[in-house]
């Protein structure tokens, strides 16, 4: 039976400025590409996430927790999306993978929020969504590098791929973490929990480049199979 991936929704305004929870669709086909079945994890606060400010946001109550992990316990795997803020409910489902040992596959800010987000960084040269040359989300960005003891090289195979990681933020420190790979810069590209089946966080979007790239097809189907119960 093909597990079920949890994808964590993310709050935006549609183009008529309709306050709304989505999934990206390159996430969608990623994980039915790889052999997995997509499933939306929506928020179950009764709060409107785009138009509230962060420090407005009151903490989850014990149902609302309780109704995210009913959610979560439909799915065999969960992907956190990337995007521009994060919410308790982000924070919440990571942690609750890691206490139980839920395969999660945290990309570009999830990345950071596995990390721990409040040490990350702007920098100030990785404006990366604007460097010149590279105006489609799919074409490569940069190299990186990585660790061979990791678990990501498990995966890939490989010490040096190409990705698309576009972020102005970065990581300085990752909360004990294992750095799986660094720009070669130096900068953090990829962590994981070596003490966890399979707790991984890449900068970049896998999912945006399965379809034409190996190496994140293996990242792909490497966390969907980690998924079967």
């Amino acid at each position: 039976m093909k597990p079920v991936i949890g994808i964590i929704s993310r709050p935006i305004k549609d183009e008529l400025d309709r306050s709304t929870n989505l999934v990206f669709d390159k996430c969608r086909t990623a994980i039915i590409r790889n052999g997995g079945i997509p499933m939306g994890i929506m928020p179950t606060s009764d709060i409107d996430y785009y138009n509230t400010l962060t420090k407005d946001i009151k903490e989850m109550t014990e149902e609302e927790k309780e109704d995210i992990i009913v959610q979560i316990n439909r799915c065999d795997g969960i992907l956190l999306q990337g995007g521009a803020r994060w919410f308790n409910y982000d924070k919440f489902i990571s942690n609750y993978c890691i206490e139980n040992n839920i395969p999660a596959l945290h990309m570009c800010m999830s990345m950071q929020l596995l990390g721990n987000m409040d040490l990350a960084k702007k920098v100030d040269k990785v404006n990366l969504v604007k460097v010149e040359g590279h105006k489609s989300e799919e074409d490569y960005v940069h190299s990186v590098i990585i660790d061979n003891s990791s678990l990501l090289y498990e995966i890939i195979g490989k010490t040096k791929i190409m990705v698309n990681s576009r972020h102005n933020y970065a990581l300085p420190d990752t909360n004990e973490l294992m750095v799986s790979a660094r720009g070669e810069d130096g900068t953090i590209e990829a962590i994981e929990r070596k003490d966890k089946d399979f707790i991984l966080g890449v900068q970049w979007h896998p999912e945006i480049m399965c379809a034409y790239d190996e190496d994140q097809a293996k990242i792909l189907k490497f966390f969907i199979n980690k998924s079967r119960r």
